[in-house]
């Protein structure tokens, strides 16, 4: 009798606790971020003396992530990242350096699993090219044309697949702070005149602010 009197405050104090917790674990909010993208389009006609290299853009923009059941949630994102491709050509001498930097719009739902703090997260993407410029560099001299006059036939729309994990703290009553990164990989071709295996490949880092929404 002893052992009962003294669990059924026990159960109460739980059941308080899980009522209490449930709101903060449940609630959905929105994340803006902002951080870099290291990017390389993987170029399968690149032969010596060109060679290939990542170049570093800015990458930014906000989520939504709303729980769906447990520790599983959905996330919907929609960013600005800048990709492209940074290609070094040597004859002799003289050593040519070309940037590639090929802005996009791209949107991304993603299945997340973990807590507000410590998650991880998976999903596809598509995107729409807002621009294209090429960069040419050699010793002393720089032009920059956009990537049709420089004879780059880039696609306006690309496609593939995102994972990545994220950690956060709590800076305020479901206000939280934190860092992420994910690797992305496309899966279409970004080049009209290749035959199909020319990809666009990044990994991003970024820093976020989440806020609950309701």
């Amino acid at each position: 009798m002893e052992t009962a009197g003294l669990s059924r405050p026990l159960v109460m104090c739980l059941a308080a606790l899980t009522a209490a917790a449930a709101p903060a674990s449940t609630q959905t909010s929105l994340m803006v971020y902002g951080g870099l993208t290291e990017a390389e389009a993987v170029i399968a006609a690149l032969e010596p003396p060109a060679n290939s290299g990542t170049r570093t853009g800015l990458h930014a923009g906000a989520a939504v992530r709303m729980p769906l059941l447990g520790l599983i949630g959905l996330r919907l994102d929609g960013s600005y990242t800048e990709k492209g491709v940074s290609l070094t050509v040597a004859e002799g001498p003289v050593t040519a350096n070309i940037d590639v930097r090929v802005p996009y719009v791209e949107f991304t739902p993603a299945v997340t699993c973990g807590t507000r703090f410590v998650y991880a997260f998976a999903g596809p993407w598509g995107a729409f090219r807002t621009g294209c410029e090429a960069t040419l560099s050699i010793q002393t001299q720089t032009q920059t044309d956009d990537c049709d006059e420089a004879g780059l036939e880039i696609e306006s729309l690309d496609f593939g697949y995102a994972v990545g994990a994220g950690a956060g703290i709590e800076i305020a009553d479901n206000w939280s702070i934190g860092v992420e990164a994910s690797v992305s990989r496309g899966l279409s071709d970004i080049d009209a005149d290749s035959d199909g295996s020319d990809r666009n490949n990044a990994a991003q880092v970024r820093a976020f602010l989440s806020l609950p929404l309701g």
